[in-house]
């Protein structure tokens, strides 16, 4: 399991009033690695066993975000919804001193954001 700090950089490009997609580079920074084992049930019975490996990887991962994402309410409306959907792809072997080939980050993530500040004036 691996948790990362995320910090993209994106330009985004409105394709209709709703519709946006945006692409950039983003920095990563890891803040935990652990790999879990789980053993084969013995009488109902399973070992776990966690090893933390954080100091095996490089500590920054340098990649690159596209996403996509629909605005289900006015354009600068404040309130309502909005749904994405975003691929990273890491460009660094995430292993340190790795002599075969390279590992390398990579997720899809799906969301949604809620807004909940109004446009100032009132009118949305």
């Amino acid at each position: 399991m691996l948790n990362y700090i995320d910090i993209p950089v994106l330009l985004r490009y409105h394709l209709t009033d709703r519709l946006r997609i945006s692409a950039g580079p983003q920095i990563s920074f890891l803040a935990g690695a652990k790999d879990i084992y789980h053993s084969e049930p013995i009488d109902d019975v399973v070992l776990t066993t966690t090893i933390d490996i954080k100091k095996d990887l490089s500590p920054v991962d340098f990649g690159g975000v596209i996403d996509i994402s629909y605005l289900f309410s006015k354009p600068l409306g404040g309130k309502g919804m909005v749904l994405y959907l975003r691929y990273n792809h890491g460009f660094m072997d995430m292993v340190k001193n790795n002599t075969g080939d390279p590992h390398r980050n990579s997720s899809i993530q799906f969301g949604a954001a809620f807004p909940f500040i109004e446009k100032p004036g009132g009118d949305n």
